[in-house]
């Protein structure tokens, strides 16, 4: 079946249909141009490095007549598509809610998709002599009647680069299949812990299965976590995206297998992550360590960022009268790397975001590599003590894609619900009690794109900074997509 039909919510125009009619030859589909932006030379110094790259806006032509019952019927139908124009405008400039979409399919096939691009603008063209009377009354049959017909009719239009696989006016994005040690292959929400242990269900990631995603290209990811237990929302909710399913690095380093220190103590409790978590005593002025993590076969993390979190135990956070630096070294303590020196706005925090390192920290892809040791370092404003715990290290991946969700209240009571949803698709970022939606929490960093034919994962920490979310809390999670066609007939 073919499809060419230029629509919006209240309105759809086929052209091929009686009132529009395309001319002969009257199609033409542009190729998306490539642009790419090159840096220095490349590290075998022939050419550029290429830093990124994009594609512009495609062009879409069609020429046809416009056949009516007479001359003021044929107004009132350009009036239709000038209408649809400016709305697609309106929606490309200021975000208007509507939008416009041109339904494409060109093949008689069964198994071929309908694709749908979206319209940001337009241009609609008469023809040259279009005043002549001659011209738009000239005799045709119509409906079955004597009517009128404008020939030679154009019609530009300006749409995104790749065609979509479900509508923008009105369609419905296709659920993604999520597993982890709660299931496999599950759609309606899969369960999340807030951590991640030796228990087989305590997984605080999702694996998507690459044959699950539709498209050929990056697909638009929204996101729905539902909280299962608490009262109150998370203060961030933060997503990082690795294009390997069944990783070996370790993403989560627990504060049992910690190979030195100072001042600690650790503590048995069944609410920490792994069962225990360490405390420390620290009084010192002047930067000092006081843990060291070995990390072994650290080429698994294959050269790739991961920002650095330290979680502590329920209520005996970071305090704000400390300083607090990661560094990264060889087991003699040369120095590969270290982060800025960070401290606590508030007077103590349960997760303390030490920035971002890339692992191991230096360029090749190196294997057997030589351990790397991880330390945490402080000092103290003043004399004096401060106690706080570390109950692990969370080395979240970010360099597929990093997406924070951030309420912008400091708390949000549970009568607003326990769903938040991060929907890119229609530019909305809210939490929802099922019948009020609440529009407090505001998206960092672009959306997750899910990636056609790669097995990947989606990592997420959960931050609460006032209530001290227990590792045991849990979520469901749900994952759906707008699938992105690249290669059209």
């Amino acid at each position: 079946m073919f499809v060419l039909q230029l629509a919006t919510n209240s309105d759809e125009i086929d052209f091929l249909g009686e009132a529009f009619r395309l001319a002969d030859g009257g199609f033409e589909l542009e190729v998306p141009k490539k642009e790419q932006i090159w840096g220095a030379t490349s590290r075998f110094g022939l050419g550029a490095r290429l830093l990124d790259s994009y594609y512009e806006n495609r062009k879409i032509t069609i020429t046809f007549e416009i056949h009516g019952f007479n001359r003021q019927d044929i107004v009132d139908k350009i009036g239709r598509i000038e209408a649809m124009l400016d709305l697609a405008r309106r929606h490309s400039i200021d975000e208007d809610p509507d939008r416009v979409e041109l339904r494409y399919r060109w093949s008689q096939q069964a198994d071929d998709k309908q694709v749908y691009f979206e319209v940001v603008d337009g241009e609609f063209m008469l023809p040259s002599d279009v005043l002549s009377v001659g011209n738009i009354l000239q005799n045709s049959e119509f409906m079955g009647v004597h009517g009128s017909v404008l020939y030679d009719c154009k019609l530009e239009l300006t749409v995104l680069p790749h065609a979509f696989g479900v509508s923008p006016v009105n369609g419905s994005l296709i659920e993604v299949p999520l597993s982890n040690g709660n299931g496999t292959r599950v759609t309606g929400g899969i369960l999340v812990y807030s951590h991640d242990d030796t228990d087989a269900q305590h997984d605080n990631w999702v694996s998507i299965s690459g044959a699950d995603v539709p498209g050929d290209a990056p697909a638009i990811t929204k996101l729905q976590v539902l909280m299962v237990d608490g009262g109150s929302l998370p203060a961030r909710i933060a997503v990082g995206h690795s294009l390997t399913s069944t990783p070996q690095f370790a993403h989560i380093i627990e504060d049992s297998i910690v190979e030195s220190s100072a001042g600690r103590t650790q503590v048995s409790n069944a609410a920490a992550s792994g069962g225990t978590y360490s405390s420390f005593d620290f009084t010192s002025v002047t930067p000092a360590k006081f843990a060291t993590w070995n990390i072994a076969n650290a080429h698994v993390y294959g050269g790739k960022a991961y920002r650095a979190v330290a979680v502590s135990f329920l209520g005996i956070g970071f305090a704000s009268s400390m300083n607090y630096m990661l560094k990264l070294t060889s087991s003699t303590d040369d120095v590969f790397f270290q982060t800025d020196w960070v401290s606590p706005v508030e007077t103590a925090v349960n997760y303390l975001d030490l920035g971002v390192v890339v692992l191991p920290p230096f360029q090749g892809k190196l294997t057997a590599v030589e351990d790397i040791k991880l330390s945490l370092w402080g000092f103290r404003k003043a004399a004096g003590t401060t106690t706080f715990s570390i109950d692990y290290i969370y080395l979240l991946p970010i360099s597929e894609g990093y997406r924070a969700l951030q309420n912008k209240l400091p708390v949000v009571s549970g009568a607003w619900g326990s769903l938040v949803i991060d929907d890119p698709w229609n530019g909305v970022v809210y939490a929802s009690s099922g019948s009020k939606n609440l529009g407090t929490f505001e998206g960092m960093f672009a959306p997750i794109r899910l990636i056609p034919k790669k097995d990947q994962r989606l990592y997420f920490l959960f931050n609460d900074l006032y209530s001290f979310q227990p590792p045991t809390f849990r979520y469901y999670v749900r994952a759906w997509v707008a699938p992105l066609y690249k290669t059209l007939a």
